[in-house]
């Protein structure tokens, strides 16, 4: 284990100081912070010069007096708007994206269909073009966007480069991470979209309290992706979780490949008319989710998460189908282990919320000078109404 150093204590430091300015309703004063910190007054003061050299802090104007009728104590406010977070959504369909303060408030949102014909770099310039956009219409500086979290179909390597993608073949190869950071002039990272889908529950959806899950999404295709210890677990090869990517797999009866075909050709439809009692379509739903069980108990005993996390279409209705998936493992599985089975609550918003959370954490020390700062909670603007 290596020793603890006087950059990792100031990092600590700056780390406690920020915590409290950022979720306060309230400028605070040093002696605020030090009653939040436990920190001394000359190391507060060292680290808010530091935040107001990098735009972080600013003084709130002095009302009244002070306890003993002199000047009052100065008070430094978090400046949110110094900089913007933003989350993108390249999906085969749909592009979306959401642009955050460094506070977590969502201050842009916006998403666009794409046609399937769309490709290569056309596609791409309609997803730089909706981030384009997004920054618009904040009004801030585009300068201020320090990082961005892109998600895209297929196996995405470190350096963000789309390695292979069987959704959209002619974005296999394409350095996605770099083009974005060119265009933008920010810090880009990307990443598999599924897998963002799962990150994004430790963060703000079913999976706050897990370390590890089993995500299973069904959309436009059937796909799978695993956590460990709050983080994306890739494998060697960053194709864990690829399950559809098996010759010859095929989910269910009532898929072709990775996707699910569903009598009346509208999978909402078809799980509404369940939830409502259609005796038709909850034979389809519950013969679809019986078909899908073995392969997600078998992916359950392999990795043994603390949770399975079912997004996409099976989580609408009110988590009829999720209740069916509880009863099939239950079934299958002939150990006393015990698998909670949560519904997403993240909707189409997965995607972007997993890019905007990866965003906050790989631009931590581009955004607040320090690796580590804690994802904020997200508020939308439906939240503060």
């Amino acid at each position: 284990m290596a020793a603890i150093g006087p950059s990792d204590i100031r990092e600590a430091n700056a780390l406690s100081c920020l915590q409290s300015l950022r979720v306060a309703d309230r400028p605070l004063s040093v002696t605020d912070i030090a009653q939040r910190t436990g920190l001394s007054r000359p190391t507060i003061e060292a680290v808010l010069a530091d935040f107001a050299a990098r735009g972080l802090v600013a003084d709130a104007p002095v009302e009244g007096v002070g306890a003993a009728g002199g000047r009052p104590a100065r008070r430094f406010g978090f400046v949110a708007e110094s900089g913007l977070v933003a989350g993108l959504d390249a999906g085969p369909r749909e592009a979306r994206v959401v642009l955050a303060d460094l506070s977590g408030r969502i201050v842009a949102e916006r998403a666009i269909a794409i046609d399937s014909a769309v490709e290569g770099d056309d596609r791409f310039e309609l997803v730089a073009s909706l981030l384009d956009e997004a920054l618009r219409s904040t009004g801030m500086p585009r300068e201020r966007l320090r990082s961005l979290g892109v998600g895209a179909s297929g196996i995405v390597d470190e350096a963000g480069t789309i390695t292979q993608s069987t959704v959209v073949p002619s974005w296999s190869g394409r350095a996605i991470a770099a083009q974005l950071a060119k265009r933008f002039g920010c810090l880009t990272t990307a990443e598999n979209d599924v897998k963002l889908r799962a990150y994004a529950e430790h963060h703000f959806g079913a999976a706050q309290e897990a370390a590890s899950i089993v995500f299973l999404h069904v959309g436009t295709w059937v796909t799978l992706a695993l956590t460990l210890d709050r983080e994306i677990f890739h494998g060697q090869h960053r194709s864990a979780g690829e399950v559809g990517s098996r010759r010859g797999m095929r989910w269910s009866s009532r898929t072709e490949g990775s996707a699910p075909v569903w009598s009346t050709g509208d999978g909402s439809e078809r799980i509404a008319s369940a939830v409502a009692g259609d005796a038709a379509a909850r034979d389809e739903v519950r013969t679809f989710v019986r078909d899908i069980a073995p392969t997600l108990a078998t992916v359950a005993l392999t990795m043994d998460p603390d949770m399975v996390v079912v997004g996409g279409l099976l989580a609408e209705g009110g988590g009829v189908a999720v209740e069916w998936f509880r009863e099939e493992l239950d079934d299958l599985i002939a150990l006393a282990t015990d698998f909670p089975v949560s519904p997403s609550p993240l909707g189409a918003r997965g995607i972007v919320l997993g890019a905007l959370a990866m965003a906050f954490v790989q631009g931590s020390e581009a955004l607040f000078g320090i690796p580590g700062a804690p994802i904020p909670a997200v508020t939308c603007p439906e939240d503060q109404q």
